[in-house]
């Protein structure tokens, strides 16, 4: 009984989630609610799991700290796009505490091993809650007297509406929606005068079902029973891999995808054909290069470039480059076979050697991007294109460790960390507010400046913004100041509607640009109202 309460009290949880989701997530901007909401989805992790007495694999305990770090961006921070990646972080890490929460070696999994753990989640958060509710229900009809044996005709039924009312009312609200008519008879039955309007069920019962169906079995799959059975060790490709690499047997069922192929697909030889053939392409285009990298002006204008031209031609090109040729080694070093310690050491000089020109590839396109900011300053497209080069660059470091220490298992673990300490910086570095404190520098030192362009940035760059329209002013810098003031104005009533909005949308950059522009409404009213890029 101590198990079907537990699976009781956890429904309950999960429903009154679904009910706070439906209230807090209303409104069209994330704030303070979605940060809380994940703080209230952990804090029900850690009190059902000592309900039940289940204690957590201390060694992934650690998701818990990005997942909170990551959870709070919309609630400091505006910018849209990093609100979406820090949400897309949120449900990446989610997946993995409700696959390694109870146990598991998440850092021995290997590349194809979270694909799977995420289909096993999706699975398992659909059905356990099926099995709970069959639990909690059978569980009902045993509490039954013997005696009563009026009542017992009449549980079995209950249990069956126990178990069919979610979907019935997702059903009627979908077939309501779908039919004129029949939704006039829906609309009249749940309008009865009961004392309470019954067409709120059916308005927002949908979404609350729904939402607490998936975090009842995102619960229970994180407090699953979790099983370590004995693995065979994979055959390793093309000959003995180092015993550090064997296969752990606390992988658990599903996960032991080792980071080896089952057998070699690729034979020695054309395996370093094909990095020996890009190796001498790589070579080339450096030699070229270094001329570029190391020449100066000077070789600008014997090629006949200039800097704009030179930063625009091939930058996307050079840095899809980079981002094939890492994948392309990892999978020769996966599938190749090498039988000897001879053509082990041969594939890791090839391999390093095209991982080493990638590298100056790498530099080559990121030098190209620094000289297009210098002649046209910051904007999303550069500095996320920027952040992209340095995590692969850091990913390219990662894999000619591994590749030379013949440590292959912690790759794609080493290759997470990596995303999310990315992520992490780029929280901090705050992006709007850098793009508009370069570009603001820039216009000190007496560089042109888009004023369309730092207007359309989020709430996290307006003080900077404001900073700039001080220094149009001080120079008397009529164009620009005349836009950059049009632009605030449309920025500051932007910001008036948001902050009337229920306070599961509060934001601290929101709230810190509405103070400094209310502070200033009368100055900003005079400027004509600004539209956005395009509008």
């Amino acid at each position: 009984m101590r198990a079907v309460a537990g699976q009781a009290a956890l429904l309950g949880v999960a429903l009154l989630l679904g009910i706070l989701f439906d209230q807090w997530f209303r409104t069209r901007w994330l704030g303070l609610g979605a940060t809380l909401y994940v703080a209230l989805l952990v804090a029900a992790l850690l009190g059902l799991s000592a309900l039940a007495r289940r204690q957590p694999a201390r060694r992934n305990l650690w998701l818990l700290a990005p997942l909170l770090l990551f959870a709070a961006v919309p609630t400091v921070r505006d910018a849209d796009l990093l609100v979406a990646l820090n949400v897309l972080a949120v449900l990446a890490l989610l997946v993995l505490v409700a696959q390694f929460y109870a146990g598991g070696a998440l850092d021995r999994l290997g590349p194809l091993g979270y694909v799977v753990a995420a289909v096993e989640v999706a699975f398992g958060t659909i059905g356990r809650p099926v099995e709970a509710l069959g639990s909690v229900a059978a569980a009902l009809g045993r509490r039954t007297p013997p005696g009563a044996r009026s009542g017992r005709g009449a549980l079995p039924i209950a249990r069956g509406l126990l178990l069919a009312a979610p979907f019935l009312v997702v059903f009627t609200a979908l077939l309501a929606s779908a039919d004129v008519v029949f939704g006039a008879y829906v609309d009249r039955i749940t309008r009865f005068d009961l004392g309470w309007d019954l067409s709120g069920v059916f308005e927002h019962g949908p979404l609350v079902v729904l939402v607490g169906w998936l975090v009842a079995g995102g619960l229970l799959h994180a407090l699953r029973t979790h099983t370590a059975p004995a693995l065979a060790t994979d055959a390793a490709a093309g000959g003995a891999r180092p015993p550090s690499d064997a296969a752990s047997p606390e992988s658990g069922p599903w996960l032991a995808v080792t980071l080896e192929a089952p057998w070699p697909i690729v034979g020695f030889v054309e395996a370093t054909t094909v990095l020996a053939t890009i190796d001498v392409l790589f070579g080339a285009f450096v030699a070229v290069q270094l001329a570029y990298l190391f020449g100066g002006r000077e070789t600008l204008d014997v090629a006949g470039l200039t800097y704009a031209e030179y930063a625009r031609r091939g930058f996307f090109e050079l840095l899809a480059v980079a981002a094939i040729a890492l994948p392309l080694v990892f999978g020769l070093d996966w599938v190749g076979r090498r039988d000897t310690a001879r053509q082990r050491r041969l594939f890791q000089a090839l391999g390093g050697a095209m991982v080493a020109l990638t590298l100056v590839i790498l530099a080559s396109a990121m030098l190209r991007m620094m000289l297009y900011e210098d002649a046209y300053g910051y904007t999303h497209l550069r500095l996320y294109s920027h952040a992209f080069m340095v995590w692969l660059a850091a990913l390219c470091l990662l894999f000619l460790a591994a590749l030379v220490l013949e440590r292959r298992r912690w790759l794609t673990f080493a290759a997470v960390l990596s995303v999310v300490v990315g992520l992490a910086a780029l929280d901090l570095l705050d992006p709007d507010r850098f793009i508009a404190e370069q570009n603001l520098r820039r216009y000190e030192a007496g560089r042109p400046l888009d004023a369309r362009h730092l207007t359309d940035l989020s709430a996290d760059a307006a003080p900077v913004v404001l900073r700039a329209l001080d220094v149009a002013t001080a120079r008397d810098d009529a164009a620009v100041r005349d836009a950059l003031g049009g632009g605030l104005r449309r920025t500051l009533l932007g910001l008036d509607e948001t902050m009337a909005a229920p306070w599961p949308a509060a934001n601290l950059a929101r709230a810190s640009a509405h103070a400094a522009l209310s502070a200033r409404r009368a100055e900003l009213e005079t400027y004509p109202l600004g539209r956005r890029r395009g509008g």
